[in-house]
This record gives structure tokens, C-alpha cells and sequence, in this order.
């Protein structure tokens, strides 16, 4: 049997997710205090993932901590557990709301492998946790995560997300938001995840838009000067022709108005503006779209 450590102040939400874990034979061993946590870290007792709330009031040795109730707990805890396990997955969770504690600790965590960000609003999908859980435990046995620490979840034909974009836009946001959404466990299709030498270009991505659950069109500029874009935007409009609504659009550098004149039915779609959210709220908000198409909580 598998064990896993979570560590968190609020145990009635770890409830479901115990059951949850229980069903995939996982042994949980639930702590509510940093100061129980750093206890079994300095037993050096083993577990095969360790689980932390990155929002958790501090108390005991990191007392100290003084940014915003605690906001930079999760990270102590985090580099606390790499001491003793250095090459055990963490799985980082926080409230959606607080995208700019997930921001920050993403940084002065970056280096360290095998780290997960999830917003709790992905843990709250039915199914969706126990999957990710069992994928981070078996890819960390078999060594292969990637260095972001989520799990290398594009080994499977089918995607949750299709990122379509123009070149110009790739290091803005296509690149920083398709690495986002690829921490949080999602199956994201970009082609800098996809493409080796010797692949098919076409084929390749004829199959990431036949197969997408979801596709995030990145519009711009650039985007509507692209032929190659525009034909993406096309397969994507012939699934929804069939009947289901998939294309999330996100408007980088446009009004309403300039996608009123390059698509009629583009600009009736409700849009992300990149403008007015930071990348962790517009993932966020594409993980919401995706969940109540899927009937998640």
C-alpha cells in the first residue's frame, strides 16, 4: 500500500479526498499543523507523495513566518520535506483566490523538482484528484517526471486543452500559460511539448484538434495574420458545428470591436482578456470552464 502525508489546517476538506484515496488502496496519514508535519519529516519515515497546503496558519518552528497568515508556509514546509526526501513528489495546493501566494511561491521554489501547483478548485473534480495522485506516485517510481514536476500526462492521445496561437505570442502568454496548466495536472497539446524531429507537422496537429477536449484560442494580432492559425480555428469550429461548445477564446492586445470584424461568432463567445487577469486567473478561469462542462463541483 501507497503512503501519502497531507498536511492541513482545515481537515474538513480533506474528508472526500480521503475516501477518495482510500478506494485506490492509499494509506493517508492526515496531519493539521506544521508542527506534526515537521515531526514525521525529522522521523524520516518514507511516503511515496507528501501533500501541503500552501496557505496554512504557522505556528511551532516556522512561527516566524509573517507574510499575510502564513501565504509562504506551504514553501518552508515544501523545502523542509526536500531535505529529508529528495526526490519524493509534493503536491502544492491553494485556494483559486489566492493566485498571487501560488505566483510567488512558484518562484522562489523554481529549481526544485518534482513540485505540483493545484488550486483547490481542480481538487474538487470528481475523480480528477485520484487520478492525479496515483499519476505523480507511479511517474515518481518510474522516474520520468518532467523537471516542472507535473505529470508527463502527454503520453495519452487525448488532451483537456488544445492551445492554439500565433508565434509572436508564444513567450507573452501561449508558452507561461500551457506550463501552468500542465502543473496543475492538466493534458495540455502545445507544440513545444509535442513536436520532435522527424514529426509530422500537419498530422501532428491534426490530431491535437480531432482529439481536444477543450481549445484555447489565443487571439491577437499576430493570430488573425496567421494562416495556419486561422485553419486551427477552423477544425475547432467544425467540432462546435457538431454540436459541442469547446473553443475558449482569450483576447491579447484586441478590444471587442477588432474581433467583431474578424469573426461575428467569435466575438459573441465569452472571452478571457488577458489585459485584466494575470496568468494564474486566467488559468484558473479556463480550469472553471472546463470543470462545468464536465459537471465537476
Amino acid at each position: 500500500m501507497k503512503t501519502v502525508v497531507w498536511v492541513d489546517d482545515d481537515p474538513l476538506l480533506s474528508r472526500p479526498f480521503q475516501q477518495e484515496l482510500e478506494l485506490l488502496s492509499v494509506d493517508l496519514i492526515f496531519l493539521k499543523s506544521c508542527t506534526e508535519y515537521l515531526k514525521f519529516i525529522d522521523s524520516a519515515r518514507t511516503a511515496e507523495l507528501f501533500i501541503i497546503d500552501l496557505v496554512m496558519k504557522p505556528e511551532g518552528r516556522v512561527s516566524n513566518i509573517a507574510s499575510n497568515y502564513g501565504l509562504e508556509t506551504g514553501v518552508v514546509l515544501t523545502i523542509e520535506t526536500r531535505r529529508v526526501h529528495p526526490d519524493a513528489p509534493v503536491l502544492l495546493f491553494t485556494n483559486t483566490a489566492n493566485a498571487s501566494a501560488r505566483e510567488e511561491a512558484k518562484r522562489k521554489l523554481a529549481g526544485v523538482k518534482n513540485v505540483t501547483f493545484v488550486p483547490k478548485s481542480r481538487m474538487t473534480q470528481t475523480g480528477k484528484f485520484g487520478e492525479l495522485v496515483t499519476a505523480l506516485i507511479e511517474r515518481s517510481e518510474k522516474s520520468i517526471l518532467p523537471a516542472e514536476g507535473a505529470p508527463d500526462v502527454h503520453a495519452v492521445d487525448v488532451s483537456d486543452v488544445f492551445i492554439s496561437y500565433a508565434s509572436e505570442d508564444r513567450d507573452s502568454i501561449a508558452k507561461p500559460l500551457a506550463l501552468e496548466l500542465r502543473d496543475r495536472g492538466l493534458r495540455v497539446w502545445f507544440d513545444d511539448f509535442e513536436f520532435s524531429a522527424g514529426d509530422g507537422l500537419s498530422k501532428s496537429i491534426d490530431k491535437g484538434l480531432s482529439s481536444c477536449r477543450f481549445g484555447v484560442v489565443i487571439l491577437s494580432e499576430a493570430f488573425f495574420s496567421k494562416g495556419w492559425t486561422q485553419r486551427e480555428l477552423g477544425g475547432l469550429t467544425a467540432r462546435e458545428v457538431l454540436g459541442k461548445k469547446l473553443i475558449l477564446p482569450i483576447w491579447h492586445g484586441i478590444s471587442r470591436q477588432r474581433v467583431l470584424q474578424f469573426s461575428p461568432m467569435l466575438s459573441d463567445k465569452i472571452a478571457i482578456d488577458s489585459s485584466k487577469l494575470t496568468l494564474f486567473e486566467i488559468a484558473d478561469e479556463i480550469e472553471r470552464a472546463i470543470g462545468k462542462s464536465s459537471g465537476a463541483i
